[in-house]
């Protein structure tokens, strides 16, 4: 799945050969713009995970991009495009279904922290589902102030009754905020 990058610096004319290193510290430095979507693209191919993440941190990723990165073995990747308000637009429930069938607690976190940002999503059937995960963890993510106005009072008021106390105050703490 993922490629070696050869790059080259080219400066009047002068080139010379660069490697992974060299690429990773100047990543952060490609202007952020939907004209290198292409060099972005290709660069979330790369073999070295920490040029995928940086790839990740970018707001102007097209489609492919994105759906590239969702699929990244790296969960901090996977994060990084999901914290994204731009990328997250690209998420649709298909996608987001192959990020929950995962099972990956950091990632499912993530997604229910940010619940609202995944307007492509169903987000009543997400918060359903990921308001029944297992792990206190995800539950919890549901019931932070940010994203409480997304979840509801159904399903705060069902995880006010959690078994896990630190959800079950917390989602205690948003239906009274939210009176």
């Amino acid at each position: 799945m993922f490629t070696q990058i050869k790059a080259e610096l080219k400066i009047n004319g002068i080139s010379v050969n660069v490697g992974h290193d060299f690429l990773e510290s100047i990543i952060g430095n490609i202007p952020d713009t939907p004209s290198n979507q292409a060099l972005f693209e290709e660069l979330a191919d790369s073999d070295n995970y920490e040029i995928r993440k940086s790839i990740a941190s970018k707001d102007n990723l097209n489609k492919k991009t994105v759906l590239k990165l969702l699929k990244d073995s790296n969960s901090d990747v996977v994060i990084f495009v999901l914290g994204r308000s731009d990328a997250a637009k690209h998420i649709d429930d298909e996608h987001m279904q192959e990020l929950i069938d995962g099972n990956n607690i950091e990632i499912l976190s993530n997604i229910a922290s940010n619940i609202d940002s995944f307007s492509k999503c169903d987000q009543c059937k997400l918060v359903k589902k990921l308001s029944k995960h297992p792990n206190p963890k995800v539950r919890y993510g549901l019931v932070r102030w940010r994203t409480a106005n997304a979840v509801g009072r159904n399903i705060l008021a069902e995880l006010a009754n959690d078994e896990d106390y630190d959800v079950a105050h917390e989602a205690k703490k948003e239906l009274k905020r939210l009176k």
